[in-house]
């Protein structure tokens, strides 16, 4: 009997222990389960936040950024008058219901923009701000241009804009006096908001044309100029591909064969490096076995400078020829040099990576076209930006 007291009052023993055990393990769970841990759903409502940032390319757009934390839905409130800009987040939604907005205001001002926020359990907040657009302090507009007779038509003219700070022009023409489409296939039709236009004058006369500039913030100024429209104005004749800047293409507005049904020589390579201006420039090998050959309408007697550049190697010794050949249609070669009416060689070896400047002059005589003929002796060269003038 008393070994079995014994057992029992130890089985006892360890009864209590796992049952104080079992306890305190219950109770460390029921204490994870108490409110407050953080399994109580978080009812405040998202803080709605928003800042506004002004466009770079136009003062009265901005991007409103919506800088909102544990918010799931939006809605924007913007003035009357305040155009939005971006679309809309789903085909079900407004454009005023996407995150960020996208806005522009009509003029000057203060706006009041409100942001409405929300989150999964329809909690929300609201806020509103007051965006001030001001005028930035910028620099008056400065207009000028320049104008020249291009066309075949002396009443057309070409009219440049040569204004500074200046976001945007508008011409003021004449009465009777119209814009010129000189290319009506390309579908684009001219504006007086063009910077660059043409103008065709009614007849011979003096005229005034006003070109109106104005600046980012729409201060004006403006600038009036009187033209003299004259049937003995000569235009400035046209050079294709004077700086020979779209590579192999420009070949063939400098190969003689264009324009003669012999040949004078081989046609003209394309170099990258060394050059005048732009990307590319004439090369002719030192055999000289290349030339350039290009016809140009002119006015006849009529006086031109032809501009142009030349770079010639260090060694051996050699020499670049561009000569103005007076009339088309010539037969041979021999026809060619004896209708030279102008021609200059020049043989600066100082630097092969330096470009001299030539202006060659001649008079048309009674020729309505005349040829730019290049070529070259002894020492591999360039040639580069041709240009010409009528000289007053």
């Amino acid at each position: 009997m008393k070994s079995i007291h014994r057992l029992t009052l130890k089985n006892i023993a360890q009864i209590l222990f796992i049952t104080t055990m079992s306890i305190f393990i219950s109770c460390d769970d029921e204490d994870s389960d108490l409110p407050g841990v953080g399994e109580i759903e978080d009812l405040t409502p998202p803080e709605s936040v928003f800042s506004a940032f002004r466009s770079q390319t136009d003062l009265l757009t901005f991007d409103l950024k919506n800088d909102t934390r544990s918010a799931i839905n939006f809605l924007w409130e913007v003035p009357d008058g305040v155009t939005v800009l971006n679309d809309a987040p789903s085909s079900t939604q407004t454009p005023l219901e996407a995150r960020d907005l996208s806005v522009k205001f009509p003029d000057f001002g203060t706006y009041e923009i409100t942001l409405t926020s929300s989150d999964n359990n329809n909690a929300s907040s609201t806020v509103t701000q007051t965006v001030e657009i001001t005028k930035p302090l910028v620099d008056a507009p400065e207009p000028n241009f320049s104008f020249e007779l291009k066309e075949s038509d002396f009443r057309i003219l070409d009219f440049t804009n040569e204004s500074q700070k200046t976001a945007r022009v508008i011409w003021v023409l004449p009465t009777g006096a119209s814009l010129y489409d000189a290319d009506p296939s390309d579908d684009v039709t001219p504006s007086l908001e063009d910077d660059n236009v043409k103008i065709r004058f009614p007849d011979e006369g003096t005229y005034d044309v006003t070109l109106k500039a104005f600046n980012i913030v729409d201060n004006e100024a403006e600038i009036t100029k009187t033209v003299e429209v004259s049937a003995s104005v000569a235009p400035t004749p046209v050079i294709l591909e004077p700086g020979f800047d779209k590579g192999n293409d420009s070949r063939g507005a400098w190969e003689d064969k264009t324009y003669l049904s012999f040949d004078l020589g081989g046609i003209i390579q394309i170099t990258t490096d060394p050059v005048q201006d732009g990307t590319n420039a004439a090369k002719l090998p030192d055999d000289g076995s290349r030339v350039g050959y290009q016809e140009i309408a002119v006015t006849p007697n009529t006086d031109y400078t032809l501009t142009y550049y030349y770079t010639i190697k260090t060694s051996p010794a050699g020499s670049v020829t561009v000569s103005i050949v007076g009339g088309t249609g010539f037969t041979s070669e021999a026809e060619v040099n004896a209708a030279i009416i102008a021609t200059d060689t020049g043989n600066d070896q100082t630097n092969a990576d330096s470009f001299t400047r030539v202006n060659l002059s001649f008079n048309s005589g009674s020729n309505s076209t005349v040829a730019i003929y290049f070529t070259n002796t002894g020492a591999e060269a360039r040639v580069d930006s041709f240009s010409i003038a009528v000289d007053n």
